[in-house]
């Protein structure tokens, strides 16, 4: 199976991993979702999970809180656009008209971004949206309704099922130990 990682959960990583932990909303909340985030990345990487995301999340993914620098485009483009790691998916007039139809059709009211979101992980077959965004959560009942787990990146069964006994903790980061610093991908 496959999860959709919803761009927020790129920019929060980069955030984590680029020592700007400080800019992250709610860190103590979030930090295992993360974490989890981490792992779901390594393991797709590994060719253990396949992490998917909408070309949408390349456009949204330019900078951390206002901050932008030559390690911020190197790690959204080895996490986003080297194609080793996530996959992306392509828009799609069914997409689109997905997206409209959660509010025409399941009053599922979200923002145009947000439901294209949603429309390409229920496109693409996904079996979890992974994100933090508390305005998609919201809607996780009526989503799953729909046939997609919405969820944080903590809750994952996909993540648990491709990890069994493993070492729960995350690769380390910070420093020259950063995530994908030495996949020869960044």
């Amino acid at each position: 199976m496959s999860v959709y990682m919803d761009s927020c959960c790129f920019i929060d990583v980069a955030k984590y991993d680029l020592g700007h932990r400080d800019k992250i909303d709610s860190l103590a909340d979030k930090e295992e979702h993360i974490k989890a985030c981490i792992k779901m990345l390594d393991a797709a990487k590994k060719g253990n999970l396949r992490v998917l995301t909408g070309n949408i999340t390349i456009s949204e993914c330019q900078h951390l809180s206002g901050f932008v620098d030559e390690e911020v485009k190197r790690l959204f483009q080895s996490i986003l656009t080297s194609g080793r790691i996530v996959r992306i998916v392509a828009d799609s007039i069914f997409v689109a008209e997905r997206a409209r139809n959660l509010m025409w059709d399941y009053q599922i009211k979200m923002g145009g971004a947000d439901a294209h979101h949603i429309a390409t992980a229920l496109e693409s077959n996904c079996a979890e949206f992974i994100t933090s965004d508390k305005g998609i959560l919201k809607w996780a009942s009526e989503v799953e309704k729909l046939g997609l787990k919405v969820i944080r990146a903590d809750e994952s069964k996909e993540l648990a099922a491709c990890l069994p006994g493993t070492d729960s903790t995350p690769p380390a980061t910070g420093g020259q130990n950063r995530l994908f610093a030495d996949s020869g991908e960044i």
